[in-house]
């Protein structure tokens, strides 16, 4: 501990030290001459911005007396509270010699009285009334810590019971998602199928009749992604995300996926070239195909009609890479700290029209952390986006 500075008694007057300590609770009943005697054996310490008086685990010798400016008490760098003008503290360290129980620091230029333990049990050995007046200072401290007590207790009651009430409500929400998600599943599924009947029978609809039938097609096409997703973040929010390892080739996934797009990329007239090795590990085929889909789908989503996007697949020692590189408008610097979060959507739109509520990304980004994989982006505004997935092999 570094010895702080002191400024001996002739440099202060004792009638100034007296003041001070009038202003402290431990003396409010002390008498002129118990007060004359503290200040004849008290010194007073100087602390500059910054310094430190004492380190918790330190020997405790004194008790203190703020005297002039605050002093912070912490542990392990948490501030704990504050202390200001007519504050005492390590006032145990009168009564026992246990080493402190918190560092504390000078947040301003301060001025403290030092009352040493020697010097203060001399004092209480030859006064009763200095006893009465320490004893009515830990009664006094004794009382405040019941009171913080109850209210604690009471305020952990609350929100044990606000808790639960909470976790009620999200319990209800999961299983309203569950049921509207899932009741919205069979009717999409019957609408799809009607509109495949009626392409079936496209020689007797006129041109525009197809188009509308396309336009239904596409727009049931959203809903079902839609839906998708919510469940998809209904299961990991209540953590049933269960692995299934296999043996998979990460190639023969890819170009599943791919394939599966190929129609919807036509449509904005994008080039999607695939540039895969073979690639063998043991993985979640399920979990793979999901971070697969959203990523292909977001870069044909916000890509420019008539631009290419490149997707890459290479074995590396200890690792396969992932690449998805589209031409897009590019993400701002700001918006890439956030991009994985829940319901973030940038300031850019899908430029076919395409519906987005901000979960694809952070479906992903969960997916790929429980296959202990990683997943970043590089960007730049006007130079499109690449997302890089790093899977381990």
């Amino acid at each position: 501990m570094t010895t702080p500075p002191i400024s001996g008694n002739n440099e202060i007057k004792i009638g100034q030290i007296i003041n001070w300590l009038t202003k402290a609770e431990v003396f409010l009943d002390a008498g002129e001459e118990m007060l004359q005697q503290v200040a004849e054996k008290s010194r007073v310490v100087d602390l500059p911005v910054g310094q430190t008086l004492f380190n918790k685990g330190d020997d405790a010798s004194a008790m203190y007396i703020v005297a002039r400016g605050n002093l912070s008490v912490h542990i392990d760098g948490y501030e704990l509270s504050e202390l200001i003008e007519g504050d005492i503290f390590g006032e145990y360290a009168l009564v026992d010699d246990l080493p402190r129980s918190a560092s504390v620091k000078a947040n301003t230029a301060v001025t403290l009285v030092e009352l040493p333990k020697k010097d203060f049990l001399e004092i209480l050995q030859n006064d009763t009334r200095s006893c009465f007046a320490v004893m009515k200072m830990m009664i006094r401290r004794g009382r405040r810590m019941n009171e913080l007590e109850e209210r604690l207790a009471s305020s952990f009651h609350k929100i044990q019971k606000q808790n639960g009430e909470l976790v009620q409500l999200n319990n209800e929400k999961n299983m309203l998602i569950d049921l509207v998600a899932h009741d919205l599943r069979n009717p999409l599924t019957s609408s799809r199928c009607a509109i495949e009947m009626l392409r079936q029978e496209k020689e007797d609809f006129t041109s525009d009749q197809l188009d509308y039938i396309k336009l239904i097609d596409n727009a049931l096409n959203r809903m079902k992604s839609i839906v998708n997703q919510i469940l998809d973040t209904e299961v990991i929010e209540s953590s049933r995300l269960r692995l299934t390892p296999e043996q998979v080739d990460f190639a023969t996934v890819l170009k599943e996926v791919t394939d599966g797009f190929l129609p919807f990329a036509q449509q904005k007239n994008i080039a999607i070239i695939s540039l895969a090795e073979t690639t063998l590990a043991l993985t979640d085929r399920n979990f793979l195909t999901q971070i697969f889909d959203n990523l292909i789908s977001n870069a044909i989503k916000y890509s420019p009609v008539g631009s290419a996007i490149v997707i890459s697949l290479s074995q590396n020692p200890g690792f396969i890479r992932f690449e998805v590189q589209d031409q897009g408008q590019g993400i701002e610097p700001d918006e890439l700290p956030r991009l994985f979060n829940r319901y973030q959507r940038g300031h850019i739109n899908p430029t076919g029209g395409e519906s987005s509520i901000g979960l694809g990304l952070s479906i992903v980004k969960k997916l790929i952390t429980t296959l202990n994989g990683e997943v970043f982006c590089e960007s730049k505004v006007g130079e499109g986006s690449r997302f890089i997935v790093l899977f381990p092999a």
